[in-house]
């Protein structure tokens, strides 16, 4: 049915956040099915599948709320996500305000309300999935960072608390079941945001909660970043004003390197650029050996293909500032041009569109 507003405004704002949630889309991990917000078949921003094999199309949820933070259950039987009432992203007080989270079948059969958030203006995360039906969360604040680090049942809304206070910013691996969580010198006690953690790297242990502080890094090191690579089986830390990259091993700690490998989806290659770029060798994981590529020019973006039969890399050429495509087949370790001059040192890295 039609909205109705109290005002004008209350009109506009409900225009301006349905074209922000409108576009949002998650794949299935079976890249067979697609949930995406739009506003198609309705005035306000909802859940939609997409079966890539049938064409088929599904609204699954309707209401007045914006549907936002799609996730796919670990068995893609649910797509997690909240709905919202206001949208303040364009605001000094950044974040969303009346949240409800909901998982819904994506054949149509169930949309299940997990649980009701606060109607305070703030952001909530999903960090990464624990089991099936259990998601690892936080909330937060645009002033304080992130708190309530948690695990969420999405079939009855049960919640586990893992860490309560604030902290910075956070990442899950589902193998060892560990958090590493990022608490920012800068981060205070307020009476808003709760009690701080004393700054630092941890290791967390969910849904235990058990608290593990990490040494072997510089103490004036600013992290601004954390995630976990699932290719390399390693947390990564991006951080300010420093010459090296921070991994975490969930097992053995901090390794510190001068710049981020890129790793093969399975896990068997490994691509290292030393210093700006003038160094060049993967590692074979299977053979436990380095492969020297060469020793001159600088290389760009290395980027494996999604089967980890081939390495691709940008190294420049004659001409100054231009780059030139190659590809190694890493079956028998045999290098060809692709195309020559074709990017700048300024390019953005390549995205795969197909296999």
């Amino acid at each position: 049915a039609p909205l109705s507003f109290a005002n004008a405004q209350n009109e506009q704002d409900f225009a301006l956040d349905r074209i922000r949630a409108v576009g949002e889309l998650a794949w299935a991990h079976d890249d067979l099915t697609l949930a995406f917000v739009s506003s198609h078949a309705g005035p306000s921003p909802d859940v939609y599948s997409y079966f890539l094999q049938s064409g088929k199309v599904l609204q699954l949820t309707d209401g007045p709320a914006h549907a936002v933070n799609l996730a796919w259950s670990p068995d893609d039987e649910y797509i997690f996500h909240a709905g919202v009432e206001k949208m303040y992203t364009g605001y000094s007080g950044a974040g969303y305000s009346g949240w409800t989270f909901y998982a819904a079948a994506p054949d149509g059969s169930e949309v299940r309300t997990v649980t009701r958030g606060t109607d305070e203006i703030q952001k909530e995360e999903i960090i990464g999935w624990v089991s099936d039906t259990e998601v690892l969360m936080s909330s937060g604040y645009w002033f304080c960072g992130d708190f309530d680090l948690r695990v969420v049942n999405i079939e009855d809304g049960a919640q586990t608390m893992i860490m309560q206070a604030q902290h910075s910013y956070s990442a899950y691996d589902p193998v060892s079941q560990k958090a590493l969580v990022w608490v920012s010198p800068d981060s205070v006690d307020t009476e808003e945001c709760g009690p701080a953690s004393e700054p630092g790297l941890y290791l967390v242990s969910v849904p235990g909660g058990e608290v593990e502080k990490l040494e072997g890094y510089p103490e004036d090191t600013a992290i601004y970043g954390v995630e976990w690579d699932s290719n390399a089986g390693l947390f990564v830390a991006t951080a300010i004003g420093i010459d090296f990259v921070l991994f975490v091993d969930p097992t053995e700690g901090v390794l510190e390197l001068s710049q981020r490998p890129t790793f093969s989806p399975d896990g068997m290659w490994t691509a290292y650029l030393e210093g700006d770029g003038t160094g060049f060798k993967i590692f074979d994981v299977g053979n436990s050996r380095w492969v020297e590529v060469h020793d001159a020019g600088r290389v760009l973006h290395p980027s494996f293909s999604p089967d980890s039969s081939h390495l691709f890399y940008f190294q420049e050429g004659a001409k100054e500032g231009k780059f030139s495509l190659y590809v190694i087949d890493l079956t028998n370790l045999t290098t060809s041009l692709v195309a020559e001059d074709i990017v700048s040192e300024y390019s953005d890295p390549p995205v795969w569109l197909m296999p």
